[in-house]
């Protein structure tokens, strides 16, 4: 009887040790790990930021290229009011103004803005209206305001016909690079307001990550803890019965389990 009971104990004794251990081990190992958890919080964040510097900077240098197309039309534009100050104020007759150094300005500067200006392309690109202002600027200057221009530098006389004709192709110029001018205040009017748009997003984006963050800790994290800790407590005041669950992540899981 006795050798009987201890075969009996001796056989139970590896199934009960089994089921707890795998009770105790296995258990947790469905839950999450802190540690890919944070890893992905953290990439996360990384690449919010650093997607949102980025287009700040492609929106800065969106800026920059249509203020320098800007400044080029301005440039443009005076060199055409010194022509058309001069017609109608100094005796052309006997006039020395550089009418060829100014053809030759005006053309550096066209060909520079249409042809060989990347950051013409860019500001371009964002309205087809620009793309065709700039072939009626092209074929305003080389078909009428420049032969003219040339007419006059190698005469040097003009009648009141060919003035009049000259006033008239430099105002028709000059709307259409009043309306060049007009087209890419726009477009950088557009990119500041986008700009700010994005920076008061990524400043919510900012503020929603500081409380996500907030968030997770406390779940994750603190919450636990104090899960362990009250666990820990009610050891001391002899409650040796006392279970925890502190089982959101599988490091949290694994504690918890070995604690109980």
């Amino acid at each position: 009887s006795f050798e009987c009971l201890l075969r009996k104990q001796g056989s139970a004794a590896p199934l009960v040790s089994s089921s707890f251990f795998h009770m105790t081990i296995n258990t947790p190992s469905d839950a999450p790990q802190l540690s890919s958890r944070l890893l992905r919080l953290a990439l996360l964040w990384v690449i919010v930021l650093i997607a949102s510097v980025v287009y700040t900077l492609f929106l800065s240098r969106q800026m920059e290229a249509t203020t320098e197309v800007t400044r080029r039309a301005a440039d443009i534009r005076a060199e055409l009011y010194q022509v058309g100050y001069d017609l109608t104020t100094v005796n052309t007759v006997n006039s020395t103004m550089d009418i060829q150094g100014t053809v030759w300005r005006v053309d550096q500067m066209l060909n520079l803005a249409i042809l060989d200006d990347e950051s013409t392309y860019r500001v371009m690109a964002k309205d087809e209206r620009i793309d065709a202002i700039m072939v009626h600027i092209d074929e305003t200057w080389r078909q009428s305001v420049k032969p003219l221009l040339l007419r006059w530098n190698e005469s040097h006389k003009l009648n009141e016909r060919v003035r009049h004709e000259i006033l008239v192709s430099l105002d028709l110029l000059n709307n259409e690079l009043d309306e060049w001018q007009n087209l890419t205040d726009e477009e950088l009017n557009r990119n500041i307001v986008v700009l700010r748009f994005t920076q008061v997003a990524l400043g919510g984006v900012s503020i929603l990550g500081v409380i996500v963050v907030m968030w997770f800790l406390f779940a994750s994290v603190l919450r636990p803890l104090n899960q362990l800790q009250q666990g820990i407590d009610r050891l001391k005041a002899s409650d040796w019965k006392t279970r925890v669950h502190a089982e959101g992540t599988l490091e949290f899981s694994e504690i918890s389990a070995g604690f109980n």
